[in-house]
């Protein structure tokens, strides 16, 4: 560590002249979005990163410091405004300025401002500040090992933010739309070049009577290969200059885009890769010349032979350059020490919950996603238990968990062997044997989002279970990420590419998969062991299953699937749809969004539109249309400070994670938003069991009655 410095921030909410500064949805995400910083303590970090200086010296005014992931330029901010409010008045600023550089971490909202050291001290007279705590490190795109030990500290009240964290996840993804890029870019390079050698080739073919006349009036070689030259560089510069266009607008975009990151220094890979792409396509300029000359002239020019190797020793030097000046940054081998442990919370109702796994096959169906294969099934039921026995659950199956560590893990920054995915702590028991009661349980089907393995939606199932219900997990074989079978064999994602038919044909897909384990289960409440190789059930697991009462609810894709599926099968009563959109949007609607639904049905909602409003179904044309052809029991529910996965494990998993290791505020807060993880678990659970409470088991629930919820960060919809 070379420095620590303290910065003094206060954080205070306020309007601005322009939404596009300080819009309502930066308002609603955080009770005070402002974050303002003296002049002073600017300077001082400045100097410390070797930052240019600010000048403010006016107190009624403010210099914008650019919120990162934006292109806004000083114009955006030339004569507009911004309001603090403060106890004892509001302060009204104009800004001065705005800078790309920044000296706290991206944390959302991300709106900061720098005021004079003046203004600054009247503000901190009403308002107490917060401490953050700078730290510059040596070799900090390397730091994996500090940012993990800093997050293993943290308490509830800090908010930790690490380079590497952010350098990490901001440079991979560049690195990877890089490469796209610059694929394309040598991809289109080879083909002009090829074209226009051929092209020209074929031209002094024709021209070749041509030449041969200028020779007998005595034009000499040198002469007929200097026009040569001539001609041929006039044809080829033209598409140069339309590809050295192209990357100045593709580089001012990408320092636009990371500009507000310190330490990434785009100008010199851009000018590497514009240069090895000039001495690529000059390459190909000395061949054609070369070429059309030897045809011409029996033998090709020695300048243009030595310049050709001169290109290439040029094309090699600047690569070897680039790598000795810029080394790659080491990347983590996969972890062999200790791994962290992450836990599920505990259901709140008051049964024990059992679990088991059935391998399905479906005889009658062709697997639609790959050729010769029968359609098979990994579904998990999930009942009220006599009693906690023998071994807890595996949250996922090993060798899946394995798939999932090494593919999915380190998207988010979490290097493969570094959490125990297979043992994530599972309140429920492995074949227990199941309470029945006097008639059984109503039955829920639980479908999860596209890609997303049955696992992620633990928690909710669990507290249904726990509360009386059998719930029944399916995951949607070659659409999800990775699915395991018995014996270990692995089933991975087999969809073709994302489009109107691959949706529409999924969501077909899925709803005869619920339809299908609808059928299995009537299979098994008769006595059947629906089971592929017949493998024991838990004692009592057929009289549990009470068929008359069913309900479906899903995430994403799924929550679409509960909808179609209800659409389709009318032994279904009650639905809920959390966060999914219901087609392929904006002209591929479902049936189910075209003409609604006669029985009750729950929206659950997360996050803003693109203009800063709640999502509704007032604002999405297929949940609109869902509304509107609807005629049974309905109800719309928001989780704004929320995102899409916040109705999965991962709005509780995720935070726990980012408590252990560090991992980048985007990455979180892009997955579950900034809403409080317990707030909206609760809120989760009262909504769903209340639904489901009401809907199959005929109990009313006040909470589903009320326009207004109990919960702060919950809106009713109307």
């Amino acid at each position: 560590m070379k420095a620590k410095m303290s910065i003094p921030v206060i954080h205070l909410s306020g309007e601005a002249s322009s939404d596009d500064i300080l819009s309502d949805r930066e308002r609603k995400a955080a009770e005070h979005p402002v974050k303002v910083i003296a002049a002073s303590t600017y300077n001082r970090v400045a100097d410390a990163l070797s930052l240019d200086r600010l000048t403010l010296n006016e107190s009624d005014h403010a210099i914008a410091i650019r919120p990162m992931y934006t292109d806004y330029e000083w114009a955006d901010y030339a004569g507009e405004t911004i309001t603090l409010d403060l106890p004892n008045g509001n302060v009204n600023l104009a800004f001065a300025g705005m800078t790309l550089e920044r000296v706290l971490n991206w944390h959302y909202p991300d709106i900061m401002v720098v005021v004079a050291d003046d203004t600054f001290r009247k503000l901190e007279a009403q308002v107490p500040t917060k401490q953050y705590v700078g730290y510059i490190v040596e070799d900090q795109k390397n730091t994996k090992e500090t940012a993990d030990a800093l997050a293993a500290i943290q308490t509830s009240e800090m908010k930790l933010s690490t380079y590497y964290s952010v350098y990490r996840l901001g440079i991979e993804n560049a690195a990877f739309n890089v490469f796209i890029l610059g694929f394309l870019g040598v991809m289109f390079l080879l083909a002009t070049g090829s074209i226009l050698y051929f092209k020209q080739l074929t031209e002094a073919t024709n021209d070749r009577s041509r030449y041969e006349i200028l020779k007998k009036i005595g034009v000499s070689h040198k002469e007929i290969a200097a026009t040569i030259l001539k001609q041929n560089a006039l044809i080829f510069l033209l598409p140069l200059l339309v590809g050295l266009g192209h990357y100045l607008i593709i580089f001012n975009w990408l320092r636009k885009l990371f500009g507000g990151m310190g330490g990434i220094n785009l100008l010199l890979p851009i000018l590497v890769c514009v240069g090895l792409f000039m001495v690529i396509y000059m390459t190909y300029y000395m061949i054609t010349v070369n070429s059309i000359i030897k045809f011409i002239n029996g033998e090709s020019a020695r300048k243009v032979r030595f310049a050709m190797f001169a290109s290439a020793a040029v094309m090699v030097a600047a690569v070897s350059l680039f790598i000795l000046a810029e080394p790659p940054v080491q990347y983590d081998e996969p972890h062999t020490g200790e791994r962290i442990h992450i836990t599920l919370p505990e259901p709140t109702g008051e049964m024990p919950v059992g679990v088991t796994e059935l391998h399905l096959t479906d005889i009658d169906r062709a697997d639609p996603w790959v050729k010769d294969r029968k359609r098979e099934l990994m579904i998990s039921i999930w009942y009220p238990a006599t009693r906690e026995v023998g071994q807890k659950a595996k949250y996922i199956p090993p060798n899946a968990a394995a798939f999932y560590d090494e593919t999915v893990m380190p998207t988010i920054g979490v290097e493969p062997g570094r959490i125990d995915l297979s043992n994530i702590g599972v309140h429920a028991s492995l074949n227990a044997p199941a309470e029945h009661g006097e008639k059984g349980w109503p039955v829920i089907i639980y479908s999860p989002g596209g890609s997303v393995p049955r696992s992620l939606g633990t928690i909710n199932v669990q507290e249904l279970a726990s509360n009386g219900y059998v719930v029944v997990t399916i995951d949607h074989t070659y659409e999800t990420t990775v699915v395991e079978f018995p014996e270990g064999r692995i089933e991975t994602e087999q969809l073709p590419d994302f489009g109107a038919d691959t949706v529409l044909k999924m969501m077909s897909v899925r709803v005869d998969d619920v339809r299908f384990v609808l059928d299995r289960l009537e299979a098994l409440k008769e006595g059947n062991n629906p089971d592929h190789a017949k493998r024991e059930l838990p004692e009592g697991l057929d009289l549990a299953l009470d068929l008359s009462r069913i309900g479906i609810f899903g995430h994403s894709a799924g929550g679409a699937t509960a909808a179609q599926a209800m659409y389709e099968d009318e032994r279904i009563g009650a639905g809920i749809d959390m966060d999914g959109s219901m087609g392929y949007l904006p002209n591929h609607l479902l049936p189910v969004a075209q003409h609604g639904l006669d029985r009750p049905f729950l929206l659950m909602n997360a996050g803003f539109t693109d203009e800063g409003e709640v999502d509704p179904h007032l604002t999405a044309e297929d949940r609109a249309s869902f509304w509107n052809e609807s005629s049974g029991w309905k109800l719309d529910v928001a989780i704004p400070n929320g995102a899409h996965y916040t109705f999965t494990d991962q709005q509780y998993l995720l935070p726990q994670i980012s408590s252990k290791l560090s991992l980048s505020p985007q990455v979180v807060q892009g997955s579950v938003g900034i809403v409080e993880p317990e707030q909206a678990l609760a809120a989760q659970r009262d909504y769903i069991t209340a639904f489901f409470d009401m809907h199959l088991k005929g109990v009313s629930q006040p909470l589903l009655e009320s326009s207004k919820s109990p919960y702060a960060n919950v809106e009713v919809l109307e």
